[in-house]
């Protein structure tokens, strides 16, 4: 009795080739993911000038009113410019409709008090 016992605990099964081989490959990727999001490259891009700013110009609020921000590309700095009319169709204070009331207090609701 104790010789088929020894002979079944000496036959363990051995991990197939092609499962040890996506094993060794994933942990690969992980690391190099890891390594390049960790290691910042210089990458210059053509289409955008190092020196480029713009204006930010948020949605309005409920007296129409947007705030402006000035983005300075070169150190990714927001500062805020001040507050101006919304005059633009594209930005323009949806109709007071009851859903747009709805969707209004379940925004008051999550705003900080």
């Amino acid at each position: 009795m104790s010789s088929t016992f020894q002979g079944r605990r000496a036959r363990q099964p051995r991990q197939s080739p092609l499962r040890v081989a996506v094993i060794v490959v994933l942990l690969v990727a992980v690391f190099a993911v890891e390594w390049l999001a960790t290691h910042h490259h210089d990458v210059a891009f053509a289409s955008a000038p190092a020196d480029y700013s713009g204006l930010v110009q948020l949605a309005p609020d409920e007296q129409g009113r947007c705030e402006q921000f000035q983005l300075d590309n070169m150190s990714g700095l927001m500062t805020p410019v001040g507050v101006a009319r919304c005059d633009d169709v594209m930005t323009a204070r949806p109709p007071d409709t009851e859903v747009y009331r709805r969707l209004n207090a379940i925004k008051r609701h999550f705003n900080p008090r």
